[in-house]
């Protein structure tokens, strides 16, 4: 018995020592260039949809949000997206606070799509179809009139999200309202 458990013992060890010399078996082409973009995307602050105004009045963001939404739209940020290969990106356009409110967001999603555009990125732009009642209502007030009402006669919420409304889609000024923002998105951010 005691003969048995040296020899397994000295199997256990000659196995161990052989896995430790063993070559690793090779990696493919898509296992070396993911590792590759792994270590390339490191360090990129990802884009978002969302605006760093409603991140804030949402209140599920980090300590450190502003400076990584502003380091997202940093030309360094984006030549690191493209040397990783990222290929297209969305950007935060419209969500609903009301065009003057929007606008200093869209110049950056501006220049940040011209960049991408540059390094060969395609470019989504988010535009939502909701409306923030504190900005703009005080920037429209017929706004208002484009709520979506339920069978009440009462503004629809989205979600539990009381400063937020949604939009009637049927209401024509509310369309005409919306045909304005998604040009500049088409002419200026191509």
């Amino acid at each position: 018995m005691k003969h048995r458990l040296i020899a397994l013992l000295l199997l256990m060890i000659s196995l161990s020592a052989v896995a430790q010399i063993a070559p690793e078996p090779a990696k493919t082409i898509w296992e070396t260039n993911a590792a590759i973009h792994k270590a390339l995307a490191k360090d990129i602050a990802w884009t978002t949809h969302e605006p760093l105004e409603f991140l804030y009045r949402r209140g599920d963001h980090f300590e450190d949000e502003a400076v990584r939404y502003d380091k997202m739209y940093e030309p360094a940020n984006i030549q690191k997206m493209a040397d990783a290969g990222v290929r297209w990106a969305r950007l935060y356009f419209y969500k609903g606070f009301g065009l003057e409110f929007e606008r200093a967001n869209m110049e950056k999603s501006k220049k940040a799509a011209d960049l991408m555009h540059q390094h060969g990125m395609k470019v989504a732009l988010y535009m939502a179809g909701t409306m923030f009642t504190e900005t703009l209502y005080h920037e429209l007030p017929k706004a208002r009139d484009w709520e979506q009402r339920d069978q009440n006669n009462l503004w629809i919420p989205y979600g539990s999200q009381t400063f937020r409304h949604y939009a009637c889609p049927n209401e024509p000024a509310y369309r005409d309202y919306l045909k304005r923002i998604l040009k500049i998105g088409v002419v200026d951010l191509k």
